[in-house]
């Protein structure tokens, strides 16, 4: 993949992530936004109406697992693997250890916090529900991309999985989907177009503007993954590289995406509290929590990609010594 690729997806789910944050932010410390700003309430309208943010995500990461080639697909699924064991553990470790010593987060059995983990389940940690998903959507995609799978068959797999109940595995796949548009010169033509960019975008974001009075349901959440497609297609490069890119790209926290999720809510709950008391208002706690979800997610990924680097290579050199 173009690096102006990687940092344009990059940029956009930086965006999901902190609609993320601002909705829990809201749901957490609704009791302090007296004073209500009119572009804020536009943005969660916007980008934290249903699962639309989640959907990004998934579309996202589709597109990303879609171009891997260069490995095995069983070393790369163990790869993957390793990467969301850690990940969950990790978090399900510090809120085990809240929930152990403080009064924040409810008592568990360190039981759970192994199961969990392993299974990449959200039981522990509520904001972590989606993992699964990602991770079942992205072996999923690896397995079409090898397989070189057409639309027609992409998107009876993409029904298939909705009707019964795996919508945000779909999700994942529609990133595979507009990876195999990307080679169609039509598409290329049309989807070049400033204009057609910019109407698509406007398009999805209207619509979620205007679908945020209704309730959360299945229908709803079909209509987050359309909206978030027009979204990622919109955000899609038009030129390999320039200047702003690159310099973008040496943003250290930029593709820390996976540190500042699993440790937002924690971050949040924690930090949040702590510039309520010192009296600092509702905007400024949500920025300083913000900066501080950030710059904690550059420590956290080196060591989670790390243990999961070690881990790895302990797997292939037990193959390896298997295999002699």
């Amino acid at each position: 993949m173009k690096k102006a690729r990687f940092i344009q997806y990059d940029l956009l789910r930086i965006l999901a992530f902190i609609s993320v944050c601002a909705g829990h932010f809201l749901g957490t410390y609704g009791e302090y936004y007296i004073r209500h700003n009119m572009i804020y309430d536009l943005f969660l309208k916007i980008f934290d109406m249903g699962k639309y943010h989640v959907c990004i995500f998934a579309i996202v990461l589709g597109i990303f697992a879609s171009k891997v080639k260069e490995e095995r697909i069983g070393n790369w699924i163990l790869k993957r693997y390793i990467y969301f064991f850690i990940s969950g553990a990790f978090i399900n470790l510090i809120y085990f250890g809240l929930g152990s010593f403080t009064d924040i987060f409810a008592p568990i059995g360190f039981e759970d916090v192994i199961v969990q983990s392993l299974i990449i389940g959200g039981k522990i940690f509520p904001p972590y529900w989606c993992m699964q998903a990602f991770f079942l959507g992205s072996i999923l995609v690896q397995i079409n991309s090898r397989g070189k799978a057409d639309l027609i068959t992409v998107i009876f797999e993409m029904v298939f999985l909705t009707v019964i109940g795996q919508l945000f595995v779909a999700a994942c796949l529609c990133g595979y989907l507009i990876t195999l548009l990307g080679d169609n010169k039509a598409y290329q033509t049309i989807t070049n177009s400033i204009f057609f960019r910019v109407g698509i975008l406007f398009a999805a974001w209207g619509a979620n503007y205007l679908l945020s009075a209704y309730d959360e349901s299945l229908w709803i959440y079909i209509i987050n993954v359309l909206t978030a497609c027009f979204t990622v297609i919109a955000f899609s490069p038009r030129k390999e590289s320039n200047r702003l890119l690159d310099a973008i790209a040496k943003i250290p926290f930029l593709k820390n995406y996976m540190a500042m999720y699993i440790i937002h809510m924690v971050v949040l709950i924690l930090t949040g509290r702590f510039f309520f008391e010192h009296g600092l208002g509702y905007g400024k706690s949500m920025i300083l929590t913000l900066i501080t979800i950030m710059l904690l997610s550059i420590p956290v990924q080196k060591i989670i990609d790390y243990i999961c680097g070690k881990l790895y290579g302990l797997f292939l050199a037990l193959e390896t010594k298997v295999s002699k």
